[in-house]
């Protein structure tokens, strides 16, 4: 980055001014999520692009650290201390004081930057109209569920198994597959399954008109995004795709985003997450879950993370933004969805 191109950090007169900066700085280094979170592992400093993302769409002045470790890795490490020293100064700056930086004339400071809000949409297809449509779609998974040319695709489907689908079934009996431990062998025969893959939605039974995509944790433990429950039709452009693992009765969850590349979903094992799921950029390193149908011949499933262990929704809570946990398996609403494939 050249003297004439360099960004004047000392120059932002708000949090908002500060943050676009930033984001200015990440475009001039025309790099990605992605190649800043590889790049800033080479040095030692823990950026995922998660937390990229979150601190750029967010309204607070990042962490030293984080700062520190984002700035190098745009490739403005010579700065620093600019970097460093500019976000002191708007921190101390009292809440309701007047911005201190000048600002040149004819040049009006730009809008703050707002996060990302849910777009209020007015329900306007006649009631009679949804109603027949659902009638149809029930009509149509019915009849695609007995369709053998391709039903090792869907749900329950009744076309050819893949080696892992043939394994699940052959050794159901002898492992816990079901949403309750304490199942006994032969009541757990059937219950392993095959599963929509590709391009899903996977839909709390709690909250069906929900979806687990990206979001962050209400109580602000955790700032990564982690899983939670949004509106169906408010994940774009990220999709979620399950792939099987090869040679194993599992599969991983992947989010996929254009800009921000695949992440794979893994349970946190320690610190302020633990318990949370969390995308990966290193899939082989995040979690496989077994899709269990919760009773033979059923359209829900639980997602089961070892013998102990199942995905739920913290508290069953039905409300927009409740994360995904890790939690012990048990015959409940809370741990069970339904996949079904992506429009």
């Amino acid at each position: 980055m050249g003297v004439e191109d360099e960004l004047s950090p000392d120059s932002a007169r708000s949090t908002a001014e500060f943050l676009g900066l930033l984001k200015e700085l990440r475009v001039r280094s025309g790099l990605t999520y992605r190649q800043l979170e590889e790049r800033a592992a080479r040095s030692g400093d823990p950026l995922p692009r998660s937390t990229v993302s979150a601190m750029l769409r967010g309204r607070t002045l990042p962490r030293h650290e984080l700062l520190a470790a984002y700035v190098r890795a745009c490739g403005d490490g010579d700065r620093l201390t600019a970097w460093l020293e500019a976000r002191d100064r708007l921190a101390a700056r009292p809440p309701d004081a007047p911005p201190t930086a000048p600002q040149a004339e004819g040049n009006d400071p730009p809008p703050p930057t707002a996060p990302r809000l849910p777009n209020p949409r007015k329900l306007t297809v006649p009631v009679s109209i949804v109603a027949a449509i659902l009638l149809v779609t029930t009509v149509w998974f019915l009849a695609s569920g007995n369709d053998t040319g391709d039903g090792g695709d869907r749900v329950g489907g009744t076309g050819a198994r893949t080696t892992a689908d043939e394994s699940v079934s052959e050794r159901s009996g002898s492992e816990g597959s079901g949403p309750s431990s304490g199942r006994s062998p032969s009541a757990r025969k059937g219950l392993a399954a095959e599963v929509v893959r590709g391009a899903v939605r996977i839909r709390p039974l709690s909250a069906p008109r929900l979806c687990l995509t990206d979001g962050h944790v209400e109580d602000g433990r955790y700032e990564p995004l982690v899983a939670v429950q949004r509106p169906c039709d408010r994940t774009a452009p990220q999709k979620t795709v399950v792939r099987a693992v090869p040679g194993s009765e599992a599969h991983r969850v992947e989010w996929r985003h254009p800009e921000f590349g695949t992440g794979c979903l893994k349970v946190l094992e320690h610190g302020p997450g633990t318990g949370l799921l969390e995308p990966w950029d290193a899939c082989e390193k995040a979690t496989p879950f077994r899709f269990e149908r919760t009773a033979p011949g059923s359209d829900t499933y639980a997602l089961r993370i070892d013998e102990e262990r199942c995905v739920a929704i913290r508290g069953g809570s039905g409300k927009e933004g409740a994360e995904a946990v890790a939690r012990k398996c048990a015959d409940e609403r809370a741990q069970r969805f339904r996949v079904e494939p992506a429009p």
